[in-house]
């Protein structure tokens, strides 16, 4: 049996089987793929949709939407996100678009997944009824206050609390008899504190204020980010306060940072990996313009790694890899970039150079330093670069070229029998 068949096969029936419609495109947006329930929602066969555009498909005004997104994440490599709201079906929609990619980095297409949130848009405007009804009837809802998962917060317009319920009081570790010694700003960071002052100012005069992010502080010091809001509330003309509901979103935000640090840094030496390197290339070239300095891209290769993983495994490599790195970040400046290509190979940019004597210096303390001998695990192991250098503005203006040049000057070096650094125009 075909393995790979079936795990293709596998993985249709999977996402036909999720409640929302999937498409996938190619880079010049001809539909490739798509699931069961995006045809069923549009009523085409799929033969109508596969091989087909979007101007084949839709009305223009709808094709030319769709298509000038699908190039913006073409074009930007960024994923994007929003929702629609579809007049027609009378349906809301969460549409997320990305760029999928192959082992290369190169962009293959446009995969986009499209959510029916209708009911959760329902649900949303439920919960917002039911707030309202809180914030008049506390004592009647107390009960559901104390079992929301959100930090619900009734406080004066001074920030003195009034009420909190048991989500904030066990989060900040104090208890429902000491809560109205505090007042809400004891709880904030100093950005915060002055974000939600101007939030107070606005609401008490009629300004309508979205949801915002907080950074809380525990009073044993630990730090919870929350995202919110803050509505101002007067009855009959003499109470008057303030209400806010907040969402611990610490761990989302630890997550985000790590699903970002992860998509454009290498995971085994924690270096930045191609997509960031280029965009800091980018920067630096512009900075030697402004300046009038140039800049260097040196491309380093490993010889004889491969012993190293023939020999002692991929384990050894790996940790071969990562004091490579550890080694390059200690010999090249604070401005300079090391990035890891991919297997053994390492991209170095040099900034905001005013002499070429700077370039050599740098590459002969690299071949010095990564030439010395590594002890993993008790071997003993030797490996030696060969780097190659190209130059901005003589070399190029645009870094897909300073780094093709850069790997053709690193041959060079290899050439020559490694341990030795070569320009691509010397």
């Amino acid at each position: 049996m075909n393995n790979g068949l079936l795990s293709q096969n596998y993985l249709e029936y999977i996402i036909n089987g999720i409640p929302a419609q999937v498409y996938f495109k190619d880079v010049n947006l001809v539909y490739r793929w798509v699931n069961d329930r995006f045809i069923q929602y549009k009523g085409l066969s799929r033969e109508n949709i596969i091989g087909k555009k979007d101007t084949d498909i839709y009305p223009s005004e709808q094709a030319n939407k769709i298509i000038k997104e699908d190039r913006q994440v073409l074009e930007s490599g960024f994923e994007i996100y929003y929702e629609h709201y579809s007049r027609n079906t009378d349906r809301y929609f969460a549409i997320r678009k990305t760029m999928v990619k192959d082992e290369k980095g190169e962009a293959q297409g446009v995969l986009a997944v499209i959510l029916d949130i209708t009911e959760e848009k329902k649900a949303t405007k439920e919960l917002e009824i039911a707030k309202k009804e809180i914030e008049e009837s506390r004592e009647k809802f107390k009960d559901i206050l104390e079992n929301a998962n959100d930090f619900i917060i009734s406080m004066e317009t001074d920030g003195k609390i009034i009420y909190a319920n048991r989500s904030f009081l066990d989060t900040m570790r104090i208890t429902e008899t000491n809560v109205r010694k505090y007042n809400f700003f004891d709880f904030l960071s100093t950005n915060s504190r002055e974000q939600v002052y101007i939030i107070f100012d606005s609401i008490m005069k009629g300004i309508k204020i979205s949801h915002s992010e907080f950074t809380l502080i525990t009073p044993d010091g630990r730090q919870i980010i929350a995202e919110g809001g803050c509505t101002y509330r007067e009855f009959s003309g003499s109470t008057k306060y303030v209400l806010t509901i907040l969402r611990d979103i610490t761990q989302r935000k630890s997550d985000e940072e790590k699903i970002r640090f992860l998509a454009y840094h290498d995971v085994l030496t924690e270096l930045p990996n191609r997509l960031l390197f280029l965009d800091r290339i980018n920067m630096e070239i512009n900075r030697s313009v402004r300046n009038g300095t140039f800049l260097a891209v040196i491309m380093m290769d490993l010889d004889k790694f491969k012993n190293v993983n023939d020999s002692l495994g991929h384990n050894a490599g790996d940790m071969v890899l990562r004091e490579v790195s550890v080694r390059i970040r200690n010999v090249i400046r604070k401005i300079d970039t090391v990035a890891r290509m991919g297997g053994d190979e390492f991209i170095i940019a040099l900034s905001d150079l005013k002499n070429i004597r700077d370039i050599e210096e740098i590459a002969e303390r690299i071949i010095e330093e990564i030439s010395h001998p590594y002890n993993i695990e008790g071997s003993i192991v030797e490996i030696a670069p060969s780097l190659g250098i190209s130059l901005f503005p003589e070399d190029g203006n645009e870094a897909d070229t300073l780094i093709r040049k850069a790997d053709i000057a690193m041959y060079k070096s290899k050439t020559r029998g490694g341990k030795s650094y070569s320009y691509y125009s010397k």
